[in-house]
């Protein structure tokens, strides 16, 4: 089950978080928020809104982070900031996000 979900509204693309309650970035998570971002580059819009069910983003799940090394946590990071967040900002048109609850580490990178 998709833990990110795309709809196309006329010219308004919409990413909803779905994976309530915290909607804590999971690999899952990445890889389908990334899928959704990347299709959207292939679509005529003038706008994109992320929102998401229940709280925007609680950051991060943190178990990714046990037993890593530095290096690995930076892998983990960039693998989100480059691969998504950096996918939004080239996008043609406006990002807006809607944050309800909580919004913390890289759910605050996001909606940023």
């Amino acid at each position: 089950m998709s833990k990110v979900a795309l709809t196309i509204d006329g010219f308004l693309g919409i990413i909803t978080l779905s994976d309530p309650p915290l909607n804590l970035i999971s690999p899952e998570l990445a890889d389908d928020l990334l899928a959704a971002v990347l299709s959207l580059h292939q679509k005529q819009l003038r706008g994109l809104i992320i929102k998401s069910e229940g709280n925007f983003s609680a950051g991060a799940n943190m178990s990714l982070f046990v037993g890593k090394e530095a290096k690995g946590g930076k892998e983990i990071l960039d693998t989100f900031l480059v691969g998504i967040v950096r996918n939004i900002e080239a996008l043609p048109y406006p990002t807006l996000a809607v944050v309800r609850g909580l919004c913390l580490g890289g759910g605050f990178e996001l909606a940023l």
